[in-house]
């Protein structure tokens, strides 16, 4: 029983940490900005 419950995964090892950032751009008529605000919605390490 040790054993199994030494190697089974914890919940906390599941969640991915997570960073803060901050997006300052303008998004406008460019998709550049546009894209980058996609990126980071995508990205679940932020």
């Amino acid at each position: 029983m040790t054993l199994a419950s030494a190697s089974a995964p914890r919940a906390s090892d599941d969640i991915p940490h997570r960073l803060p950032v901050i997006l300052d751009t303008d998004i406008g008529d460019d998709i550049d900005d546009t894209w980058a605000l996609a990126m980071l919605l995508r990205c679940p390490q932020l």
